[in-house]
């Protein structure tokens, strides 16, 4: 997410489709690349564990995955792959 932000990808922006992954759907990194994608006019999709969460103010689209807490971070990415 750094790398993309500081270099800037020159192919970035409308047309562009940006997918985020984030259990908590609160790592500052992601959502901070969220909303800089968002800025260059590309569409975010985001797979997420719980509905309320930062990611929600810079997701075009939102999947949830049905684990709470009690689940492993291992448990949620197996879960958004089925999606």
């Amino acid at each position: 997410a750094a790398e993309l932000k500081v270099k800037h990808h020159l192919a970035l922006g409308e047309g562009s489709v940006c997918l985020f992954t984030s259990k908590s759907g609160d790592t500052k990194e992601i959502v901070e690349i969220m909303e800089f994608c968002k800025k260059q006019g590309a569409t975010t999709v985001a797979f997420v564990a719980t509905e309320e969460n930062p990611m929600r103010q810079f997701a075009d689209y939102m999947f949830f995955a049905d684990c709470g807490e009690e689940y492993s971070t291992h448990t949620f990415f197996c879960g958004i792959a089925t999606f």
